[in-house]
């Protein structure tokens, strides 16, 4: 797993939240990545889950990833919560 640091938008480009997380490496992962991240909880993101919409990750000093959200569970901070993604 690495760490990134990243903007996440919606996929019309519309910034969300700066995150930071961890994802498979591309030597752990053939094809599909899998990572998390935890943000603040917003509308905007949790009516893209519910839809089932695709976001994008703009991770510092790398690509722009395309990404799905398989999942979300509370944070240990109030108000948050962790993201479980995959690449789309």
């Amino acid at each position: 797993m690495e760490n990134f640091h990243a903007s996440l938008a919606d996929d019309t480009g519309q910034s969300i939240a700066e995150v930071d997380g961890t994802i498979e490496s591309s030597e752990e992962a053939a094809g599909v990545r899998c990572g998390r991240f935890e943000l603040e909880d917003t509308p905007a993101f949790i009516q893209g889950v519910m839809d089932e919409k695709t976001f994008r990750l703009q991770v510092e000093g790398g690509d722009t990833l395309t990404i799905r959200v398989d999942s979300i569970s509370t944070a240990a901070k109030s108000g948050y919560s962790v993201a479980a993604f995959s690449t789309a």
